[in-house]
């Protein structure tokens, strides 16, 4: 489903001086087992791109805008998600595989924009600082290879206990 954010929020809230941004990162905080969908963001800007990095994780980037098209595609009901918006850092997401994460000194506006049942209900400000409590991993899951070793490590350490009996 495509949740709307509307234009209400005042422009650039930690870098007024900006003349638009590049990218936008969005972060699902509430509630538990919601996701994104598809790339995360529907009906993009024209030059726009957008891709998933982590089920609560999604950006979207392209050329400098300052009147961006915010539609978050979702799998179920948000009640919050927190938006970031950068400039100066979409070139790094033209690699292959994107790097994502822009750093905080590209940070040009925050905020976290609150839905109910029937959509949009408002937004609040956030800071640079919340940026960092963000969950940037595109690995959310523990990849097999490591699980393996920290499953043999264990064993190995079981059976060194039972050895010294």
């Amino acid at each position: 489903m495509v949740w709307v954010i509307p234009p209400e929020a005042p422009a650039y809230l930690i870098n007024p001086s900006a003349a638009g941004v590049d990218v936008l990162e969005a972060f699902i905080e509430t509630p538990p087992g919601v996701t994104f969908d598809n790339s995360g963001f529907a009906n993009l800007d024209h030059g726009w791109s957008a891709f998933i990095v982590n089920p609560t994780y999604a950006a979207e980037y392209g050329p400098l805008s300052n009147n961006l098209t915010e539609h978050l595609d979702l799998n179920g009901s948000p009640l919050t998600v927190d938006i970031y918006a950068f400039t100066g850092c979409a070139s790094q997401f033209s690699a292959t595989p994107p790097v994502s994460a822009c750093p905080v000194g590209d940070l040009t506006d925050a905020y976290q924009v609150k839905f109910n049942a029937g959509g949009y209900v408002g937004w609040s400000a956030l800071t640079a600082d919340d940026l960092a409590l963000e969950n940037t991993n595109p690995n959310v899951a523990p990849e097999p290879a490591s699980m393996l070793l920290i499953g043999s490590g264990l064993i190995g350490i079981a059976v060194r206990r039972h050895h010294k009996r």
